[in-house]
C-alpha cells in the first residue's frame, strides 16, 4: 500500500502555530489607516480618478521629475511611493491587502 499523503495547508491562514505573546499594535494601525483611506477615496465621487492620479506611484514621474506634477497637486514627487500604498481599487482590492 502507498505511504499518506499529507494534508494541503490552509490556503487563508487562520491561526498560527505559534501565537504573538504581543498585541500586533503595528498592523492593526496600518489596517485602520488603510481603511479609512479607502472610505476617504470612496466620499470623493467623480474626484476620485483625480486622487487616485495624484496620489498614485507613477514610475516615470518618479524617475523623470518635471516639478509641473508637484507644483499642481502639492504632493511631492517622491511622497506618492508612500501615498499610494493606501490606494485600494476596490471592495475586494482592500479585502485581500488586508488579510
Amino acid at each position: 500500500m502507498g505511504a499518506a499523503r499529507p494534508a494541503a495547508p490552509d490556503v487563508i491562514p487562520i491561526s498560527d502555530d505559534n501565537p504573538a505573546r504581543l498585541r500586533p499594535v503595528v498592523t492593526v494601525t496600518l489596517i485602520v489607516l488603510c481603511v479609512l483611506a479607502f472610505l476617504w477615496e470612496l466620499s470623493l465621487g467623480d474626484m476620485m480618478d483625480r486622487a487616485l492620479t495624484v496620489l498614485g506611484f507613477t514610475p516615470k514621474a518618479f524617475l523623470h521629475p518635471d516639478g509641473a506634477q508637484t507644483a499642481l497637486s502639492g504632493v511631492p514627487v517622491w511622497a506618492t511611493i508612500l501615498t499610494s500604498m493606501f490606494l485600494h481599487a476596490g471592495y475586494l482590492h482592500i479585502a485581500g491587502n488586508m488579510l
